[in-house]
């Protein structure tokens, strides 16, 4: 006699439809980029961006504690809101480090990231450069 296995039923999926209109905050899920935005970092966050884009919710991203970025860590984020737009998916900022923001000015892609009106995270070390 074949021994007969139980098949699991799959639990409904959730779908949602992407949206293109702005949003309060409660509707924005945020999504903590971390404190680590480089190329170290690349294949998890790449990994993760592509859930994002995937899911189809308007997202509001979290770069408050960045405090290493590099050119590969800046190209994941120009590739994540390259394929927002394709797929009329919203993502805003909510606050940002200034580490982030110097290294997205640097490369001139302040617009392209939708960066024009950030809100800078105080780090609380003002300006006195070079003074320990």
């Amino acid at each position: 006699p074949v021994e007969e296995i139980p098949v699991q039923e799959e639990e409904p999926q959730m779908t949602a439809e992407p949206t293109t209109q702005a949003a309060s905050d409660a509707d924005h899920p945020a999504v903590d980029l971390g404190s680590d935005l480089t190329i170290s970092e690349a294949e998890s966050k790449k990994i993760e961006f592509d859930h994002i884009i995937d899911d189809g919710f308007a997202v509001k991203l979290n770069g408050s504690d960045i405090d290493q970025v590099d050119g590969a860590g800046i190209q994941l984020l120009a590739v994540l809101f390259k394929q927002a737009k394709k797929n009329d998916l919203e993502l805003t900022w909510g606050p940002v480090s200034k580490e982030l923001v110097n290294a997205v000015e640097l490369m001139g892609l302040k617009e392209h990231l939708n960066m024009q009106d950030v809100e800078v995270e105080d780090d609380g070390e003002g300006s006195a450069w070079g003074l320990f």
